[in-house]
């Protein structure tokens, strides 16, 4: 009876192991814009996101508070067709201003209804879907790159 027991033991804590997500975050940036147009400006965001193992579905994304719908691509051998172990996600979203008139766009609209002020430690949050269940992940800081003007 002991060796059953133990037996359950070891199977059940290699099977809770076999189920456990890794997710790196390879990086977290933010870059501010402006020009082309006088008094228009905006910022772009993008987080690389490495994960092991499964597949995921990027949901939503919180930055600073304001909910954006985020632009997901696969990047590396998984995005060709290659049977990989790990996978690179490019999560970006933008927003752009104009002086003159507010804002004139950012992607609002997301697979689901959020909640529009979601408390969270950090900068950014990342709503993703794994094996049909949701999951949030927050990214402590968005590194600021050197802005861009354009003329």
């Amino acid at each position: 009876m002991k060796k059953l027991i133990i037996g359950l033991i070891i199977a059940i804590s290699s099977s809770g192991s076999a189920l456990a997500q890794k997710m790196t975050i390879v990086s977290a940036t933010q870059q501010s814009w402006s020009g082309g147009v006088a008094g228009h400006y905006g910022t772009n965001y993008c987080i690389m996101l490495k994960v092991e193992k499964d597949k995921i579905g990027i949901d939503s994304l919180y930055i600073n508070s304001e909910v954006f719908v985020p632009n997901v691509r696969l990047q590396g051998m998984a995005a060709v067709g290659k049977d990989t172990t790990e996978r690179t996600y490019c999560i970006t979203a933008e927003e752009s201003h104009d002086e003159n008139i507010g804002p004139l766009f950012r992607n609002t609209e997301t697979k689901t209804s959020p909640v529009s002020h979601r408390s969270y430690k950090g900068q950014a949050l990342i709503i993703y879907e794994l094996n049909g269940k949701k999951h949030e992940l927050a990214v402590k800081q968005l590194t600021a790159l050197e802005g861009i003007a354009y003329p």
